[in-house]
């Protein structure tokens, strides 16, 4: 029986940490470094953003380690589960989007339960039955945008 007092470190998610994300150059920061925490990401973002005039818009994100490697491990049963999973997922994150909407609590397009996908700046997934996200410039798979 696992102890839960006791951290269960999984090894794969060990390179999990805290990065800068500047949208006016569409890229991460990586002369910043990596940070432990995310308000020392979203520090260093500021600092970066009061370089420039007009200011960038830099935001601290978490960095999730690739899904490849685990992808690589499951059956062709599991990588079909997996899809379909990732599927109910994005169209729950688009139904809530939605009600928040009509609510009037938040624009659905501003991405509050957005899917971007975690290999490429894609913002949002496409295609509602489709094995792939079908943007072009993206054709991931709907569990790369969900995980």
């Amino acid at each position: 029986m696992t102890n839960v007092d006791e951290p269960q470190g999984d090894p794969s998610w060990a390179d999990t940490y805290y990065e800068v994300w500047c949208p006016y150059e569409a890229r991460i920061l990586y002369n910043l470094g990596a940070f432990e925490t995310p308000e020392d990401a979203d520090e260093a973002a500021a600092v970066h953003n009061g370089q420039f005039t007009p200011p960038h818009d830099a935001v601290g994100t978490l960095r999730v380690p690739p899904l490849d490697g685990l992808l690589e491990q499951l059956t062709g049963d599991q990588l079909e589960t997996l899809q379909n999973a990732a599927l109910l997922v994005i169209g729950a994150r688009e139904e809530a989007a939605t009600l928040l909407s009509r609510a009037g609590v938040a624009d659905s397009s501003d991405g509050f339960f957005g899917s971007p996908c975690h290999r490429c700046v894609c913002p949002q997934y496409q295609g509602r039955d489709e094995t792939v996200c079908e943007r072009i410039s993206c054709r991931h798979s709907a569990a790369q945008h969900a995980y």
